[in-house]
């Protein structure tokens, strides 16, 4: 392969990669590349693709030759190819270099994750601890109110 025809492979990835992303629409990721090329994007080679797909080696060059795969195999090629997530809940949504990439474009990496995690635990712990010394302020309350209608029956008998 001559240094032209991988410069031209690569962009054909890295345009069909753009077009598959700015093709959500609705609650599901649709690729409007053909599937032969969605291969060629995930870096799979047939046996690859069998593989991945716990399908024959058959089927997965059947799908290559045809450019025409079940969606199941499609959308696990534009989870592989893309970062693409079709799952209604993550509209929108699609991993790349190691990040979860929101609608908005702000990555999350997995380090975040599990910094929330120890965020929600370290809040949870403080809840419970804030009622706790909630709780002893409502009793500190309660006995200065004693206190004060003592000190006041106090008052009002030494007056009498």
């Amino acid at each position: 392969m001559t240094n032209r025809s991988k410069k031209a492979a690569k962009k054909t990835r890295k345009n069909a990669a753009i077009r598959a992303r700015q093709a959500i629409n609705g609650s599901v990721f649709r690729i409007q590349t053909p599937p032969g090329s969605l291969r060629r994007s995930a870096g799979l080679f047939p046996d690859q693709l069998a593989s991945l797909s716990y399908s024959s080696l058959r089927s997965a060059q059947r799908w290559t030759r045809e450019k025409k795969a079940p969606k199941s195999i499609e959308a696990l090629l534009q989870f592989r190819a893309l970062g693409a997530i079709e799952d209604p809940a993550f509209k929108g949504w699609f991993f790349s270099k190691g990040q979860l990439v929101a609608p908005n474009g702000v990555s999350v990496t997995p380090g975040l994750i599990e910094g929330l995690t120890l965020v929600h635990q370290q809040n949870r712990w403080q809840r419970l601890r804030m009622a706790e010394l909630e709780a002893k302020i409502r009793r500190l309350d309660e006995a200065v109110d004693h206190w004060r209608q003592k000190s006041g029956q106090i008052a009002a008998a030494n007056e009498g």
